[in-house]
C-alpha cells in the first residue's frame, strides 16, 4: 500500500503542479487546476472524460520514465485520431471555401495547413507547450519548444475534443484556433517546395511518381 500511495503521489506531481485537483476532475485525474482552467478556457466546459485531455497533454517520455513505464497512456493514439479530424475538417472547410480550386490546390493547401511546423505554430499561440505533461528524466526545456512534440498535442487536443464534445466542437475549434488565427492567410499563401509540387502534380493528373535517377 505504501509503495502505491508514494507511486500515486508521484504521478500527481507529473503536470509539474503540486496543486490538488482531485475535486477539478475526478479522482483519476492529475490534471493541475491551472491546467483545467486552460483547458476550460480553449474548448469551453469540459465534458464527462476529462481523462482525454489529461491523455492528449501526455507526451510519450512519460511512458518511458521508470516510474510510470507500462501504467501510462501518452497521446500518440489520441494524435492519429485528431489527425484524421483535422485533415477531414480542413478538407470540408477548404472544399466549400474555394469552390473554383482544383483538386491539386486544395490538396497543397491542406498540406500547408496541417503540417507540423503550421500546427506547432498554432500550438505556440496557445502557450500549450507549458501544460505539456512530460517524464522527471526528459528534456523539459526542449520538449516544451519542440516542433514534433506540440503539433502531436495540438492534433490530440483535437482528438480530445472530438471524442469528448463531438465534431462541432471540434470544427468550431478549428475554426477559431486555425481558420481565424493571425498568420493562416500567410500560411495558405505561402509557396510549396518544388519536390512537393511535382507530386502533387503528378498525383492530380494521374501521372506515374516522380523517381530519383
Amino acid at each position: 500500500m505504501l509503495a502505491l500511495e508514494k507511486f500515486w503521489q508521484k504521478l500527481k506531481g507529473l503536470g509539474d503542479s503540486g496543486d490538488d485537483t482531485e475535486n477539478a476532475c475526478g479522482t483519476e485525474c492529475t490534471l493541475s487546476l491551472e491546467t483545467v482552467a486552460f483547458l476550460q478556457q480553449l474548448v469551453g466546459e469540459l465534458g464527462r472524460n476529462v481523462l482525454l485531455y489529461q491523455t492528449a497533454l501526455t507526451h510519450r517520455s512519460v511512458v518511458h520514465d521508470p516510474a510510470t513505464i507500462g501504467m501510462v497512456e501518452s497521446n500518440q493514439r489520441l494524435e492519429f485520431l485528431g489527425d484524421s479530424v483535422l485533415g477531414m475538417l480542413i478538407s470540408e472547410y477548404l472544399f466549400k471555401g474555394f469552390p473554383e480550386s482544383a483538386e491539386g490546390e486544395l490538396s497543397s493547401n491542406r498540406a500547408k495547413i496541417v503540417n507540423s511546423k503550421s500546427l506547432a505554430g498554432f500550438a505556440r499561440s496557445l502557450q500549450l507547450g507549458d501544460y505539456l505533461i512530460l517524464g522527471e528524466s526528459a528534456d523539459h526545456h526542449k520538449i516544451r519548444s519542440s516542433e514534433a512534440a506540440l503539433a502531436d498535442a495540438f492534433e490530440s487536443l483535437i482528438g480530445a475534443i472530438y471524442l469528448d464534445k463531438g465534431i462541432q466542437a471540434a470544427y468550431d475549434f478549428v475554426i477559431h484556433h486555425i481558420i481565424e488565427h493571425v498568420n493562416f492567410q500567410t500560411i495558405v499563401a505561402a509557396e510549396h517546395n518544388y519536390k512537393s509540387r511535382l507530386i502533387e502534380h503528378t498525383q492530380s493528373n494521374h501521372l506515374p511518381p516522380p523517381s530519383t535517377p
